[in-house]
C-alpha cells in the first residue's frame, strides 16, 4: 500500500503478487492487483486474478464488478452481462451494479433490458445523477429525445460530480434551444 500512496504502482503490483503467492484467497490484495491492471491496461492478467478470486470468492461483488469491466474493455458484453447476473443478489444494493449492468445491456445489445434495469435501478435509488444520466443517453440514442429529456431533468435535480453536471446542462440546452427554433 505504501508503494502505491508514493505512485509506485509497479512496487504495488509485485507486493500484490506476493501478498497473493503466501495468501491465494487474500481477497483485497486480489482486487489492488487486478484494478492495478486494469488501469495498466493488464487485461489478460486482470481477467486471471479476477476469475481466480471468484472461484474462491464467488459472492464477491467489487471482484465480479470488475470482472465485467475488464468484459467490456476486452468487447465482450455479453459476458459481462452473464457474470453480473451471478452476483445479481449480492448486488441489488449498489447502484454500481445497476449502472454497470445496464451498461453492459446495452452494449450486448439488448436496449430492452438495459431500459428495464436503469429503470428498476432508479425506482431503488431516485436521486442518483449517474444513473439518470445513463438513462438519458440510452433514450437519445434510441432516438427518444424527450424522454432523454426528462431524464436529464431528473438527473439536474440530483447530486453530481461538476463534470456530469456541466454535461447535463448542456444536454438540456441544447434541448431547448432545438425546440425554441420549432
Amino acid at each position: 500500500m505504501l508503494a502505491l500512496q508514493a505512485g509506485q504502482a509497479g512496487r504495488a503490483r509485485a507486493a500484490c503478487k506476493l501478498a497473493l503467492r503466501l495468501n491465494p484467497g487474500a481477497l483485497r490484495p486480489a482486487l489492488l492487483l487486478a484494478t492495478l491492471d486494469l488501469q495498466g491496461a493488464r487485461l489478460r492478467s486482470a481477467r486471471k486474478v479476477l476469475r481466480a478470486t471468484l472461484k474462491r470468492h464467488p459472492q464477491a461483488l467489487p471482484a465480479a464488478l470488475l470482472l465485467a469491466q475488464v468484459d467490456l474493455r476486452r468487447g465482450q458484453p455479453a459476458f459481462a452481462v452473464r457474470r453480473l447476473a451471478g452476483v445479481r443478489a449480492v448486488g441489488v444494493d449498489s447502484e454500481s451494479y445497476w449502472a454497470l449492468l445496464a451498461v453492459s445491456q446495452w452494449r450486448a445489445g439488448d436496449q430492452v433490458a438495459a431500459r428495464a434495469t436503469y429503470r428498476s435501478a432508479l425506482r431503488r435509488f431516485p436521486r442518483d445523477g449517474a444513473l439518470w444520466v445513463g438513462l438519458g443517453l440510452m433514450d437519445r440514442r434510441a432516438g427518444q429525445t424527450a424522454r432523454a429529456y426528462r431524464a436529464w431533468r431528473h438527473a439536474a435535480a440530483c447530486p453530481l460530480p461538476p463534470v456530469l453536471a456541466r454535461f447535463v446542462q448542456a444536454q438540456l440546452r441544447a434541448f431547448q434551444g432545438a425546440h425554441q427554433n420549432r
